[in-house]
């Protein structure tokens, strides 16, 4: 089993809870949007629908790319932070409907995911560096795991939530519910920046 030394838990939960959110937001563009899409604009056409499955996972490995001029915690904080955006946009584009606002939402929260992923990634490998480097490998490991689940977890959550309320009704709690966590690791995120080492080195580097 991953196991996380006692040194490296805050900045490893930290990290890796905004990186299952972050998954958790893609997931639902790859499981629920899709479909949604076709229902609420009323479009026939599967290249859009599956367009915005595609289209979040292309700016999320841009940002990736671009992601190491930022520092870590800005970057880690940016992302968590778009991701929790893109979730309030689902609800506008909900009572507002709209293809051209669907896409600027789903651009938002795939650069918001790329961001999150590449700073958390950096935040635990760098720790588990200074920290524990007999460790990183199982470190790294719990840090997939919890991020995997995230992108399961909140994809089974809707198909129960659809099965039972309806579209409708699952989008719209589940992208509240997304934009609250995401508002409060974010939170967390920037009081707590100020005592990781770690994390203020890689931001350094």
């Amino acid at each position: 089993m991953p196991h996380v030394p006692a040194p490296l838990r805050r900045v490893f939960w930290l990290s890796s809870l905004g990186v299952a959110l972050a998954w958790g937001a893609v997931g639902l563009f790859q499981s629920v949007v899709p479909t949604w899409i076709i229902d609420l604009l009323d479009v026939s056409n599967l290249v859009v629908a599956g367009g915005a499955a595609a289209l979040v996972m292309v700016c999320s490995v841009s940002a990736q790319l671009v992601a190491n001029r930022l520092g870590t915690v800005l970057c880690r904080t940016l992302g968590i932070g778009a991701v929790g955006v893109g979730m309030v946009g689902l609800l506008v584009v909900d009572f507002a409907p709209s293809l051209a606002l669907l896409c600027a939402v789903t651009v938002v929260v795939g650069v918001g995911h790329g961001l999150s992923f590449a700073g958390a990634m950096r935040a635990v490998g760098a720790a588990a560096a200074e920290h524990a480097p007999d460790a990183q490998g199982g470190t790294l490991a719990a840090f997939f795991t919890v991020g995997y689940v995230g992108l399961a977890v909140p994809s089974i959550c809707a198909g129960i939530a659809i099965t039972v309320q309806g579209m409708h009704v699952a989008v719209l709690e589940l992208a509240l519910i997304g934009a609250v966590l995401c508002g409060v690791v974010a939170v967390l995120g920037v009081r707590t920046k100020g005592g990781d080492r770690a994390e203020q080195a890689s931001t350094v580097a």
